[in-house]
């Protein structure tokens, strides 16, 4: 686990322009968009430069290019429908607040 975490480190010591987007339920997984956040080039919504996904004390980076790209299209699925119903679904339960 720790090889994770520190491979997490790497990523975003060297993506140092990325902020958090707003943290969702993916399964029994927590995910968070990560945000490039450059003033020149402000994200687009709905366009992450990456995923954290975290279970338990599990952190992996999820890419487009990267290994678990398989993964990349459903989750910008399901952070498309938690960003429609944030409103009128219900809220993420206490375990997605904090990975």
């Amino acid at each position: 686990m720790n090889v994770l975490r520190t491979d997490a480190n790497t990523w975003l010591q060297h993506h140092l322009h990325v902020t958090a987007g707003r943290s969702f339920p993916y399964g029994d997984y927590t995910c968070t968009p990560l945000l490039e956040d450059l003033p020149e080039a402000p994200a687009r919504v709905g366009q992450p430069k990456a995923f954290l996904l975290s279970y338990g004390k599990c952190i992996e980076i999820v890419e487009p290019e990267g290994a678990n790209r398989h993964l990349w299209t459903p989750l910008l699925a399901e952070m498309e429908y938690w960003r429609v119903h944030a409103r009128t679904g219900e809220e993420a339960p206490p375990e997605c607040w904090y990975g």
